[in-house]
């Protein structure tokens, strides 16, 4: 089984790719004189994985801000890289970025989920699990029927998916939930 990947094949290269430009190189991949005393005087060999730790969990922090806002791998990592070049830490293989950068999402997701979640009641919470089981009606659940409906105003059927659609909705927030669809006059 093959691992996610978070970024593609070209956002891989422009986020990791060697420049070409000298200065640029240089100031990736050459220590300076202070990156070397900064070395010496902090990473022995004993608190090395202390170091890395402390770098991941950074890295996480950091890249679970952008992951808020977007599931796009590109901003996330980039906002890691961001970090980690600012701080004037050695950037690690851009497979862990990805492996950090996939756990800041889930941890964003997670974080919404609680967000969303938070304020519902019993009852709504029980028409939500409603929607995620089979339909027989439908032969699938309403979630997956509600994703799948066409818009197209050619479409024989759109007319009536938009009204189940709408019916969908207030079986599980109430006629408020037509605030949403309709003008404020006619959802009263």
């Amino acid at each position: 089984m093959s691992r996610r990947a978070l970024l593609s094949p070209e956002q891989r290269v422009r986020l990791f790719g060697i420049p070409v430009d000298q200065a640029e190189m240089a100031r990736h991949y050459v220590l300076g004189a202070e990156d070397l005393a900064l070395i010496r005087t902090k990473r022995r060999a004993v608190n090395r994985l202390g170091y890395a730790l402390a770098d991941w969990r950074a890295c996480l922090r950091v890249g679970a801000d952008p992951a808020w806002a977007t599931d796009r791998g590109e901003p996330i990592v980039q906002a890691m890289l961001d970090h980690l070049r600012s701080a004037n830490l050695l950037t690690p293989i851009a497979a862990v970025l990805e492996r950090i950068g996939l756990a800041a999402r889930a941890r964003a997701r997670k974080k919404a989920f609680e967000a969303l979640a938070e304020g519902l009641t019993d009852a709504t919470r029980e028409a939500l699990d409603k929607l995620l089981r089979v339909d027989p009606d439908v032969r699938r659940s309403r979630v997956a029927w509600l994703r799948d409906y066409s818009e197209s105003p050619r479409h024989p059927t759109s007319s009536r998916c938009s009204i189940d659609s709408i019916m969908c909705a207030i079986s599980v927030s109430g006629p408020s939930a037509l605030h949403g669809f309709m003008p404020r006059a006619s959802a009263d």
